[in-house]
């Protein structure tokens, strides 16, 4: 998370850069969207083969992917697209500035087979919590890195300073590949299998004996051993209709403040501020900083909130005015207004750039209240 709040910082304005990349706005555009699907897909195929093939070969692949992706974006010359494309998409370089790759999905289904149900809640919100502060303090110091490097007897040009946040994604990515290496065998689905198996076994030992000791009882009335049998069944496999349609309803709302989401990235946010302000990388990097520990212990917050207040109330009513203040973004008449919004927004909640922030707030609020609506009287049993 620390790599991917760097790179979050500085990779819109990396590729705009004259005189080195040099997209237009159209190009970066397409290239952050054709990042996100691409990531998407390669995430999908990864946690998919990850029990088969093993957790820690896939962990230790999307590393390796990781390290090559900064390597290419921190040697490439000129306006190569397709080329950083394959990097961007293979290494899952991160356009939100948040995880997007296989690493989050791998690391929490790890963490809830090795972990008793009693405790998951708690470990789940320390691991959001430590994820939104490295994320936080690698906007942070790549920010403070940059100015640094171009000043200080150093006097390095502004892309080369970007290249260098390139060059710490790529070395975060082998000390990663070497952590992975570390993990032990337990991560894989094959040793939980064996435990099941083998507790199953002594299950029914236990019951063979059981059945031993009662050989005298009285034989079973007709039709017992049919309700027995039925009684520890499993479960059909599979989603009821009434399932299947709260999936299709929450799926489709999630869908729309994603989309809404999209519009307005860390990247993105930094490129606008850039652009509109010519706000200098330190400054950026502090506001993402903030807004990112903010949003850190707010998440820690929300758990307390929604069990007073209902998990449906807490999402609708602190989305709605968050989303209130990404629409006010752009007619802030400063940058300090403009820092303030930034961070009510993200002390809520979890973007032509005008209209971008517009269309996010405005798509947000619509998912809102279609929530509210179609979820409001709906009782969650678990």
């Amino acid at each position: 998370m620390f790599a991917y709040g760097s790179v979050g910082l500085i990779l819109a304005m990396f590729l705009s850069q004259s005189g080195g990349l040099g997209f237009d706005d159209t190009q970066i555009g397409t290239m952050l969207a054709l990042t996100l699907f691409g990531d998407a897909a390669i995430s999908f195929v990864i946690t998919m083969y990850a029990d088969r093939l093993g957790k820690r070969l896939m962990l230790l692949i999307g590393s390796a992917l990781m390290a090559m992706s900064g390597v290419i974006f921190a040697t490439t010359d000129g306006p190569k697209f397709w080329l950083l494309l394959f990097a961007a998409t293979a290494g899952v370089i991160s356009p939100s500035g948040n995880e997007v790759g296989p690493f989050m999905a791998l690391e929490q289904s790890i963490i809830s087979e090795l972990l008793s149900p009693q405790t998951r809640t708690s470990i789940f919100a320390l691991y959001n919590l430590v994820g939104y502060v490295s994320t936080a303090l690698g906007s942070l110091l790549a920010g403070i890195g940059m100015t640094y490097l171009m000043g200080n007897g150093y006097d390095l040009s502004q892309l080369d300073a970007y290249r260098c946040v390139f060059v710490e994604y790529a070395a975060i990515a082998t000390l990663l590949l070497l952590m992975f290496l570390l993990l032990s065998g337990r991560i894989e689905a094959q040793h939980h299998q064996a435990a099941a198996a083998a507790a199953k076994a002594a299950a029914a030992a236990a019951a063979a004996q059981e059945a031993d000791e009662e050989a005298t009882a009285p034989l079973l009335q007709p039709g017992e051993g049919e309700e027995s049998e039925a009684a520890v069944a499993p479960p059909p496999v599979g989603l009821s209709g009434k399932s299947l349609k709260l999936v299709i309803t929450l799926s489709t709302l999630f869908s729309v403040d994603s989309l809404a989401g999209g519009l307005i990235t860390n990247t993105l946010l930094a490129y606008y501020l850039k652009v509109t302000y010519d706000t200098d990388t330190a400054y950026i990097g502090q506001i993402l900083f903030v807004s990112n520990i903010i949003a850190g212990f707010s998440s820690l917050l929300s758990g307390w909130v929604a069990s007073k207040c209902g998990l449906i109330n807490t999402m609708v009513f602190t989305h709605l005015p968050s989303s209130i203040f990404v629409i006010l973004i752009p007619l802030m008449p400063s940058l300090e207004w403009v820092t303030v919004m930034l961070y009510l927004r993200f002390s809520l909640s979890q973007g032509l750039f005008r209209y971008a922030f517009f269309m996010c707030g405005g798509l947000k609020i619509a998912y809102d209240i279609a929530l509210l609506i179609s979820f409001g009287k709906f009782k969650l049993e678990n």
